[in-house]
C-alpha cells in the first residue's frame, strides 16, 4: 500500500534515505522493497551513488536494469555479501538464514570469499564471520570463517592499540 501510494522516484528517494542512515538490517529490508522498483526510479539511485553506504547497492540496482553504472570490484561484492549476512543478524534470522547466502555453493569460492571478508571495511564483518564460523554447514567454510574472524579481530586490535 505504501509503495503504491507514491511515485517510484519518491518511494526510492525515501527508502534510500532510510537505508543510507540505517543498519544492515534496515538496508536488507529496504533493499527488498527497492528491488520492486523499475527504471523509473533511476534518478534517486544515481543520487545514491554518492552515498558511502549505499553506492554499491545503487550501482548493483542500475546494473541489473542494464543502466549505466560504476563497476563493482571484487572487494565491493565482498562488502555487499557481508552487509547481506549482517542484515540477517540484525533481523534475527541467523543462523536459520544461512541458506540465504546467495548463489555461491559451499566450497572453494565461498572459502575464498570468507577469507576476503576479514579485510573488507565493514563494521559487521567480525559478527558475520563469527556467525559463519559457528553455524555454516560446510566444515571448510566454518573453519575458514573462524580463522578469518580471528585475523579481523587481531587487525582491529592493532588499529585501536
Amino acid at each position: 500500500m505504501w509503495l503504491e501510494s507514491r511515485s517510484a522516484e519518491t518511494a526510492a528517494r525515501d527508502l534510500l534515505k532510510i537505508a543510507s542512515s540505517g543498519t544492515a538490517g534496515q538496508r536488507g529490508t529496504v533493499g527488498t522493497i527497492l528491488e520492486e522498483l523499475g527504471p523509473e526510479a533511476e534518478i534517486p539511485f544515481r543520487e545514491a551513488l554518492g552515498e558511502p553506504v549505499m553506492w554499491r547497492y545503487a550501482a548493483s540496482w542500475l546494473h541489473i536494469r542494464d543502466l549505466p553504472a560504476p563497476a563493482l570490484t571484487p572487494a565491493d561484492n565482498t562488502w555487499l555479501a557481508v552487509d547481506t549476512l549482517a542484515s540477517l543478524i540484525h533481523l534475527g534470522k541467523a543462523p536459520e538464514g544461512m541458506g540465504e547466502f546467495g548463489a555461491i555453493e559451499p566450497g572453494e569460492d565461498l572459502v575464498r570469499m570468507v577469507e576476503e571478508m576479514a579485510v573488507v571495511e565493514h563494521p559487521d564483518r567480525i559478527a558475520v564471520l563469527e556467525m559463519l564460523g559457528a553455524h555454516h554447514a560446510d566444515a571448510a567454510v566454518a573453519k575458514a570463517a573462524r580463522k578469518a574472524a580471528m585475523k579481523a579481530r587481531s587487525r582491529q586490535a592493532r588499529r585501536l592499540g
